[in-house]
């Protein structure tokens, strides 16, 4: 943008008000993190605040994870919930892109995890809602795995590359959960089982979905784990 021309007065009110953004967003963080620490505390688990790359690595196999640079992990909160190893955290990446004139611009992307760690090694899985990409992603060999629920198969994209784990993973019981929970992304794979939202936790909701990532685990065939 070009100031030429402008009242200097124009070009100060802009100023000032890029600055109190930048205030209002910096208090507004700093209350999530403090209300994310005191339920971390109330639910007897650990919270650090600190950037860590090393743990966004060693979760890097998973598919979301794969995506741009400049990744880390923050505001990670683990240790034991309902009897399980859960590990819960913000993830960010950075995607840059160019005008075509020299400039570059760069694009923060940010989601939650939530992940528990399983006693097995498993095949990859993933499972979110069907949308305008994904059934576009069909046509050009990137089927989701069909179910005798209709109704689950409309609203849900499955991909594995063993459609028996899929079909041993996705009971009846666990579509019927899904179809009333239609905001989750599930991914499996290696010993993880991890729920992926498309922005940082919101403390109010980081106790709900503990508990739906434990719900979900506990819905897996007991014979899944059998040597």
């Amino acid at each position: 943008m070009h100031w030429e021309g402008f009242p200097f007065w124009v070009f100060s009110l802009v100023v000032l008000g890029v600055i109190a953004v930048a205030i209002y967003a910096h208090k507004q963080e700093k209350k999530r993190r403090e209300a994310l620490r005191a339920i971390s505390t109330s639910l007897g688990l650990q919270f650090k605040v600190e950037r860590n790359s090393e743990l966004a690595d060693s979760f890097g196999f998973l598919n979301l994870l794969q995506s741009g640079n400049n990744r880390y992990a923050e505001c990670v909160v683990s240790g034991n919930f309902g009897g399980h190893s859960v590990c819960c955290f913000d993830y960010h990446y950075e995607t840059h892109s160019s005008d075509g004139k020299g400039n570059r611009s760069t694009e923060h992307h940010w989601h939650h995890l939530c992940t528990l760690r399983l006693p097995k090694i498993f095949p990859e899985l993933t499972i979110g809602p069907e949308n305008i990409f994904t059934r576009a992603a069909k046509v050009f060999g990137y089927g989701s795995i069909d179910f005798e629920s209709s109704e689950f198969s409309r609203a849900f994209l499955v991909r594995s590359p063993d459609k028996k784990f899929a079909y041993d993973v996705c009971q009846p019981t666990v579509m019927e959960y899904l179809l009333a929970n239609r905001d989750l992304t599930i991914e499996i794979e290696r010993d993880v089982y991890a729920l992926i939202f498309p922005e940082k936790c919101s403390p109010e909701s980081l106790p709900a979905n503990l508990e739906r990532l434990v719900t979900l685990r506990d819905k897996l065939p007991d014979y899944l784990f059998d040597s």
